[in-house]
């Protein structure tokens, strides 16, 4: 009897697909920001100096992504702390290495997750932003990344910054639910 029971269950959970959170840099994007910060320090990725200058909402880390130096933003729910974004700035004050990097990331995004994606240019840059399904049964997309260069704004010395910007749909559903909470 127990054994039958415990079958049933087991096949409830089954009809019932738990959701799939988009990741950044191996870690889901769920959970509390306590908790993704020490996931991210066990990367060896530290919280950067100026981590406290920040609005609520964001941390601000420095580390490596894709093998380059990065300042990375988590971005969380205040009330919740639930994590929802991830984001990675790499900068340079050499374009055209920053534009092969951004190829590279372009190729490895399109051939991981064959997502939909939109290419457009921004402030006089490629961009690109890719809609992810995780599960090809899902109703909606999963999350988006968007990979988009901005600058200095200086002409006398440039230097630009390529964005890589992780976003899991569910839990930005979630932090928009509650921001609308404020109106």
């Amino acid at each position: 009897m127990k054994r039958l029971l415990l079958f049933l269950i087991t096949c409830i959970f089954c009809l019932f697909p738990s959701a799939q959170h988009m990741k950044f840099m191996g870690i889901p994007l769920d959970g509390t920001i306590s908790t993704f910060t020490t996931k991210l320090q066990n990367k060896g990725i530290s919280i950067h100096p100026d981590n406290k200058k920040i609005d609520a909402g964001c941390r601000m880390f420095e580390g490596y992504f894709y093998g380059k130096p990065a300042t990375i933003y988590i971005y969380y729910d205040p009330s919740t702390k639930i994590v929802y974004r991830g984001k990675a700035v790499v900068q340079d004050s050499d374009f055209e290495r920053l534009k092969n990097l951004y190829d590279e990331i372009y190729v490895s995004i399109d051939s991981k997750y064959l997502g939909r994606h939109k290419e457009e240019m921004y402030k006089g840059y490629p961009s690109v932003s890719f809609d992810i399904d995780l599960e090809t049964s899902a109703e909606y997309f999963e999350g988006n990344i968007d990979l988009f260069f901005t600058d200095n704004g200086l002409t006398y010395y440039k230097s630009y910054s390529l964005h890589i910007d992780y976003y899991d749909e569910a839990n930005r559903r979630k932090h928009s639910k509650s921001m609308d909470n404020d109106i």
